[in-house]
């Protein structure tokens, strides 16, 4: 058996955080995206795993080289132009020699892929895939469905007036070779607006396995927050790659204040009079004297001068903000950003 991560995507819904870097290895709790959705797969016995990328590939085969630091076989496939996530299966069709089970590149989950590869099997249908609920259907592909589980219909990201009652597409789906009969050849197509249909369309049953575990579609910088907060929370486990993303005490001053939840990476500097609430702090930052941090995300090498007050933010890395600097709610400030002394955003 053998998976495919979609991990193409320029990850655009998320700037400034992937102007220089590629959605999947953006921090999630201090650790790169991908190795979350490396270790489900692997926990499900799925090790030789294919990547499809096309926005700075090099940066991700740097991180995982051949999988062998991490027990997998990886395998690259880079596209020459952007294919869309069913052009990128298409090219790389010669992984194709056996059922491929593949999941988008911006799903974080925990979802049992045993129990769906279990049902692909029984139903001997081309295509599985896992439907779950959504607070926020529009964001997501709405499935239609008969009392049999099978599809008979697909809305990706429903206006108002198209949202009926359904399910939303979690983006992980199970596949066989004659899916790729229905993707052209070199050109741009996708799952959810072409490809999915077309095969409803035609007749072809495609299953919709539900779930009722964990999964965040991290495509805005809301979800971003929120999947970084589910982690914190313990709602989705950490990666359990052996010796990696320990994580370690750090030396804090006796008038700090730093709850259970946040991860503060140990390399740190953490002055006197400092709060973190629910939040997460990267590599090599500086947390200088009374500023305070609450259900935000900081990025590595970033400096916060003295009394520098955060809410609900986002920072990137390597960033300055100013003495008595206020970052409010909704903020996501991109790498190297230097914001002026008691500036307010």
């Amino acid at each position: 058996m053998r998976a495919m991560i979609l991990a193409g995507s320029k990850g655009s819904e998320i700037q400034p955080l992937t102007a220089n870097l590629p959605k999947p290895i953006v921090p999630l709790g201090n650790i790169p995206f991908i190795f979350y959705q490396l270790d489900v797969l692997k926990k499900a016995g799925l090790k030789d795993i294919v990547l499809l990328l096309s926005y700075q590939p090099r940066k991700i085969q740097e991180i995982l080289g051949d999988g062998s630091n991490f027990g997998l076989v990886i395998h690259y496939v880079s596209e020459p132009e952007p294919l869309g996530t069913a052009g990128a299966l298409k090219n790389a069709a010669a992984f194709f020699d056996q059922t491929v089970l593949v999941l988008n590149g911006d799903i974080l989950s925990d979802v049992d892929l045993q129990r769906v590869l279990e049902k692909h099997r029984q139903k001997k249908v081309p295509m599985t895939l896992v439907e779950g609920s959504s607070p926020k259907p529009e964001r997501c592909g709405q499935i239609l469905t008969n009392r049999q589980g099978f599809v008979t219909g697909f809305i990706e990201k429903p206006r108002g007036d198209e949202l009926l009652e359904g399910h939303a597409n979690v983006g992980i789906y199970v596949m066989e070779k004659e899916v790729l009969d229905h993707i052209p050849d070199h050109t741009h197509y996708t799952l959810e607006r072409e490809l999915i249909p077309r095969i409803v369309s035609a007749g072809l049953p495609i299953y919709a396995e539900h779930t009722n575990a964990y999964w965040c579609h991290v495509g805005d910088p809301c979800s971003y927050l929120q999947a970084n907060f589910d982690v914190l929370a313990g709602r989705v486990p950490m990666p359990g790659f052996y010796g990696l993303f320990t994580r370690k005490p750090i030396p804090l001053p006796p008038d700090c204040r730093v709850d259970d939840k946040s991860f503060i990476h140990e390399s740190c500097i953490i002055k006197e009079g400092v709060v973190i609430e629910n939040s997460v702090i990267g590599e090599k930052c500086r947390i200088e004297e009374r500023v305070s941090i609450k259900d935000s995300v900081i990025l590595s090498g970033t400096r916060l001068k003295s009394g520098a007050q955060l809410q609900s933010c986002v920072v990137g890395k390597n960033c300055l903000l100013g003495e008595s600097v206020a970052i409010r709610k909704g903020a996501m400030l991109g790498d190297k950003s230097h914001i002026a002394d008691f500036s307010r955003m």
